[in-house]
């Protein structure tokens, strides 16, 4: 962590019940208005309060309660309780970024659909099951998870990047070349999920289609446009 982002960045820690939350709302509460005064709001600044999907609304609604138990006037209108999906939203509808292509889960299982039907014959290990009804919604996770973690990376026409010093990034080709001969199978199975998962990002790009994992790149790349 570089020092600039150590003088930005504030850590709260304490056990179970010892005020890290009131800690919390009391600065957010306090940073929305201007002079500190309750009826103040300062419109210059744009509070984001990051809080898992699942717990947004409650938090929101935690958030003004605590508002109004403060003596403090109009609410929400300054700080914004997101969760990272809504904060990316928020952030593209801002600056007008096209979001309307990034798919969800039964859009990546459609296009796999495709890559799967026309890799079958190919496929060493899971050949004889790539027919089968829900084969490619399983390999929607594996796929996801890949993506996520750039197991390999690919330029925009679908070529592997490299490392400096030329070689593919191509984390489970690696694996593959230090698995013994005795280990065909799985050999095997990991040549059929690079295979599946290069076809795959191939056709998102074919069809300008991003998936939701792109989504954070993107937010990250454009928040200082804010």
């Amino acid at each position: 962590m570089s020092e600039e982002v150590k003088n930005k960045v504030k850590i709260i820690i304490g056990s179970h019940g010892s005020g890290k939350s009131e800690w919390l709302y009391d600065y957010f509460i306090k940073k929305s208005r201007k002079d500190n005064e309750p009826t103040k709001i300062d419109f210059e600044k744009r509070l984001y309060l990051i809080v898992p999907e699942q717990d947004t609304n409650d938090k929101q609604r935690l958030m003004m309660k605590k508002i109004g138990d403060r003596g403090y006037n109009f609410g929400l209108l300054n700080i914004d309780v997101v969760s990272f999906d809504r904060l990316a939203y928020t952030v593209f509808e801002r600056l007008g970024i096209e979001n309307s292509k990034v798919i969800d889960d039964s859009g990546k299982t459609m296009i796999l659909s495709i890559v799967i039907s026309e890799l079958k014959d190919e496929l060493k290990y899971y050949g004889k099951v790539a027919n089968r009804i829900g084969f490619a919604k399983k390999m929607t996770q594996a796929m996801s998870e890949f993506y996520s973690y750039n197991v390999i990376q690919l330029d925009d026409e679908g070529n592997f990047l490299k490392d400096e010093n030329g070689k593919d990034i191509n984390k489970i080709q690696e694996v593959i070349d230090n698995l013994k001969e005795s280990d065909s199978l799985m050999k095997d199975k990991l040549s059929d999920l690079m295979l599946i998962y290069v076809e795959f990002v191939k056709k998102l790009k074919k069809f300008g289609y991003s998936i939701k994992e792109d989504k954070y790149d993107l937010l990250y790349k454009n928040l200082p446009k804010l």
